[in-house]
C-alpha cells in the first residue's frame, strides 16, 4: 500500500497487496479512529470489515455508465457502526487507487485521513506497537517532538497529558504503547476507570495517572507473552 496526494486529496495504490486487503484496513482504520459513545477500544474482524465492502458495483456501474463516467465509484460506505460515528465513504477510481471521504467534518480532512492511512498501513504490516520512529512520526502529528535522549516511555509519558484532551483514545493507545486492541486486560480496566469515571480530568490528574504505572506498560505486555 502506496498513497500520494493528488488534486488536493490523498490516493491510496495498490502495491503487493490485494485491493481487498487494503480495503479490509482502511475500513477498519476508520472504524477505530471514529468517534464513539460505548466501548474503548473497539475494533474490526476481516469479515466484518468485509460487510462494508461492495466490490461487485464496480461492473455494474461500468455497465450501466460506460468505464468512463462509472468513476469515482463508491465502493465502502459506513455511517454510524456500532457506537461509532464513522461518516466516511472509499472511492476507488479509474487507475485502481482509492480515496477516503469523511463527512463527518466540514473543515481540511487533511490530518484525519493522514490518520487513518498510517493506521491501515500498520494494520496491513501487523505492526500493532508504537516504537521508535513510528512513535514520533505519529507524536509530531500533534506538535510534540522527543527531548534529546527521551526513552519511548518517557516521551510518552510526557506528552500524554496535551494529548488526552484532543483525542483520549489515541492518547491511551500511545501511553500504553500499542493499538487498543492489543492491551492487555489490566491496562484496559485502568483505561477505562480514567476514560469512564473521571469527567474532563485536568492535566495533574492525567501526568499522576500516567506516572502510575510501575513500569512501561509495552515492556510489561511483551513480558507477559513470553511467558505465556
Amino acid at each position: 500500500m502506496r498513497y500520494e496526494k493528488i488534486a488536493g486529496k490523498y490516493r491510496v495504490f495498490c502495491d503487493s497487496k490485494g485491493q481487498r486487503d487494503i480495503l479490509r484496513a482502511l475500513v477498519t482504520a476508520i472504524f477505530e479512529l471514529s468517534p464513539f459513545r460505548g466501548s474503548l477500544g473497539a475494533s474490526l474482524t476481516a469479515e466484518q470489515a468485509d460487510d462494508f465492502i461492495h466490490l461487485e458495483r464496480e461492473s455494474h456501474r461500468i455497465e450501466v455508465r460506460g468505464p468512463t463516467e462509472a468513476y469515482p465509484l463508491p465502493i465502502a460506505d459506513m455511517d454510524y457502526v456500532g457506537d461509532r460515528v464513522c461518516k466516511a465513504t472509499l472511492f476507488k477510481y479509474s487507475d485502481g487507487s482509492f480515496t477516503v471521504h469523511l463527512a463527518r467534518t466540514r473543515w481540511s480532512q487533511d490530518r484525519e485521513v493522514l490518520e487513518i492511512l498510517l493506521r491501515g498501513e500498520q494494520i496491513i504490516s501487523c505492526t500493532n506497537t508504537y516504537e521508535g520512529s513510528l512513535l514520533d512520526s505519529i507524536v509530531q502529528r500533534y506538535g510534540h517532538s522527543r527531548c534529546s535522549g527521551e526513552s519511548d516511555w518517557e516521551f510518552r509519558k510526557r506528552v500524554f497529558p496535551a494529548l488526552y484532551p484532543i483525542s483520549p483514545e489515541r492518547a491511551l493507545e500511545l501511553l500504553l504503547g500499542s493499538r487498543a486492541r492489543y492491551w492487555h486486560a489490566s491496562d484496559r480496566v485502568m483505561a477505562e476507570h480514567l476514560f469512564f469515571q473521571l469527567k474532563s480530568p485536568q492535566s495533574e490528574q492525567l501526568r499522576r495517572f500516567a506516572e502510575g504505572f510501575a513500569d512501561d506498560p509495552l515492556v510489561i505486555r511483551n513480558g507477559r507473552s513470553r511467558c505465556t
